[in-house]
């Protein structure tokens, strides 16, 4: 699922790519209609699901919630209305886009759903191949249309909503109110919602891992997920199996915690990563992205997550070492040391962490620790499959499409990536 810097990505590229002018939606109904399935049984419906997985999709009013509230006239595309880069906003796990002065669609991304900037010319080669075939891939059941380019709503896994939200006294904000503080937009109020809330305050009796409560916690971890907890917890050097409340009952690994969040999510803004991680393509075709792009997010951006091993600091190494979170290191380093990255799952829930044996004291949640041969594929070389963090988690599109035999115009060359 996308994440805190996924969204903030999506919408810089937005931001960077699409002018200023006249749009009009256009909602694709082939991708909101469930195909053949009324008068089914629960099992006969999950069986045909299971079986023909293409020929189903979310109905109308999953897919687009509250889409009454548009005036009819814009959601049936007849009317145009002004769109630029200042109707493009990101809050934490969500996307906002302004289509009137008091309407905005909220956008949640699921698994490999995202929102992109497209030329009309690609996106009207994938309305002549629907017409060939209504479910060919990519699936997008929304667009704000423009004279030359427009934003596309992706929705690979059928699984993402676009939510009419309409502005006023009793609803003033676009995103949920109930949410925690954006740690991008908003990072001193993420701090304060941290150390002092009322909400954070609340996890001193939870029973959950301080991983699990992060990615899962939106009223105080906003923007945070799987990838970017684990990434957060190595900052910290917070073993990512500590019940939440052994965290939270003291004061120095809560100011921890805060740290290090606040250095992971200045990087959004750091010179290095909007030079490295740039808002506009150098090509058109929305799938596409640099390789170098893809090789700073892989070696350099992501550092424990699904990663096979890592260097620490050697200051970094010590303090694990003293706290007995991780076995010696045989050989010596000067400034590093290379360490294993290793893999706990506990369900379907997996936390990467260079921590290699239980932490002691109380506090610590029991986990497997997967060995490394069984991690079926989930390791991370540095030049193999991307991290699902950051504007490489977008999936590995071209192939897709060479799949399923998608047309779309040739205006570049093709760059073969392989994305989470």
């Amino acid at each position: 699922m996308p994440e805190g810097f996924t969204y903030y990505d999506m919408a810089r590229m937005l931001k960077a790519t699409i002018p200023i002018g006249l749009y009009r939606l256009e909602h694709n109904d082939i991708f909101t209609q469930v195909k053949d399935i009324a008068g089914r049984t629960g099992k006969e419906k999950a069986k045909a699901r299971k079986t023909h997985p293409d020929d189903f999709f979310p109905d109308l009013d999953k897919t687009f919630p509250n889409h009454q509230q548009l005036p009819e006239d814009i959601w049936s595309g007849r009317t145009q209305f002004p769109f630029s880069s200042e109707s493009i906003e990101s809050y934490g796990k969500a996307l906002g886009l302004r289509i009137t002065s008091v309407h905005w669609l909220r956008v949640f991304g699921s698994l490999h759903g995202h929102i992109l900037p497209m030329t009309r010319e690609e996106y009207n080669g994938y309305k002549i191949k629907w017409e060939q075939d209504p479910r060919a891939a990519p699936y997008i059941p929304l667009a704000i249309l423009g004279e030359q380019y427009c934003v596309a709503v992706v929705d690979r896994e059928k699984l993402s909503t676009i939510t009419t939200i309409t502005i006023s006294d009793r609803v003033p904000v676009w995103f949920k109110p109930d949410t925690g503080p954006c740690p991008i937009r908003s990072p001193e109020d993420f701090k304060r919602n941290l150390l002092q809330g009322r909400a954070a305050a609340g996890l001193r009796d939870s029973k959950k891992s301080i991983h699990e409560e992060m990615t899962s916690a939106d009223n105080i971890f906003n923007g945070i997920g799987t990838s970017h907890a684990c990434e957060i917890l190595h900052l910290a050097r917070i073993h990512p199996q500590y019940r939440a409340s052994h965290i939270f009952n003291n004061y120095s690994l809560r100011i921890k915690l805060q740290k290090a969040t606040a250095t992971f999510f200045a990087q959004a803004t750091s010179l290095e990563y909007t030079q490295r991680v740039p808002a506009k393509k150098t090509t058109d075709p929305a799938f596409e992205f640099s390789r170098a792009v893809t090789r700073y997010i892989n070696e350099q951006f992501t550092r424990v997550y699904r990663k096979r091993s890592v260097r620490i600091p050697l200051d970094h190494y010590q303090e694990l070492l003293q706290s007995q979170l991780i076995d010696p290191v045989p050989g010596s380093g000067t400034q590093y040391k290379k360490v294993l990255v290793n893999c706990f799952h506990t369900g379907r829930v997996y936390y990467y962490s260079i921590l290699n044996k239980p932490a002691p004291g109380a506090g610590l949640l029991t986990a497997k620790l997967v060995p490394r041969q069984d991690w079926k594929g989930r390791a991370l070389n540095a030049l193999g499959n991307t991290a699902e963090i950051g504007i490489a988690s977008f999936m590995d599109t071209v192939a897709y499409q060479k799949e399923q035999a998608t047309e779309v115009p040739k205006t570049s060359r093709r760059v073969s990536i392989k994305t989470g």
